[in-house]
């Protein structure tokens, strides 16, 4: 509601990037689509004001630091952060960037919850269950924020899918643990990098997924 994602998505990443939940999919389209998203994700700093009146907060009593996580790169982190800032201050939120490297971001963030807000990359898992199992069901042993949600129905909607050898009854299922993700507002996903990946004609069935994980499982060379 604060963060005008599009607008960071053309302005620092030059229109490489796209909106979604920022959880890790089997395949690319069974992310929500972005008209999905906006219903939970929709910027509106009026509406965000009117909330925080409603609420009889005061946003000019809390003055966050703002952790950015660097990955060892420039990918639109700390650009990122600082279009977080800039719309903060249009509510009255004064914030302060605080740059972490990504030596400590792992242990800083995503173990010991040693941050009071952070904008950073979220570790890359090797598969659907394996990032929802870790992050968002009440078992998981990586981010105590995490744990602390122990949101049964999202439980339930994990263990679901897990068991679900149809690939569309998958999706399905799937498509609802992106929105009660998005519904509890344990995260606030930003944006997904789009990433390109140039391979020689003869290599086949080489995937790059949204992700950034290179899968070499069905790649075949044609000879």
């Amino acid at each position: 509601m604060l963060y005008n994602r599009q607008n960071v998505i053309k302005n620092v990443l030059f229109g490489d990037g796209w909106v979604t939940s920022g959880i890790f999919m089997p395949v690319e389209d069974w992310h929500l689509t972005e008209e999905q998203m906006s219903q939970w994700l929709a910027y509106d700093p009026q509406k965000a004001k009117q909330l925080f009146q409603a609420a009889g907060f005061d946003p000019g009593s809390w003055k966050p630091m703002l952790d950015a996580g660097i990955p060892g790169g420039t990918n639109g982190t700390v650009p990122g952060a600082e279009a977080y800032v800039s719309s903060l201050k249009q509510v009255g939120i004064e914030a302060t960037i605080n740059i972490v490297d990504k030596t400590e971001i792992v242990d800083q963030v995503w173990r010991q919850a040693r941050t009071e807000f952070c904008v950073c990359n979220k570790p890359t898992f090797s598969g659907t269950n394996g990032e929802l199992y870790v992050f968002y069901h009440s078992t998981g042993n990586l981010a105590e924020p995490y744990r602390l949600l122990a949101d049964t129905e999202l439980d339930s909607l994990i263990d679901k899918q897990a068991a679900e050898l149809d690939p569309e009854k998958r999706k399905a299922i799937l498509a609802d643990v992106q929105k009660r993700v998005l519904e509890t507002a344990v995260a606030s996903p930003l944006f997904s990098r789009i990433g390109m990946t140039a391979v020689q004609p003869h290599v086949r069935d080489y995937k790059h997924d949204t992700e950034d994980v290179h899968r070499f499982s069905e790649v075949w060379l044609d000879a």
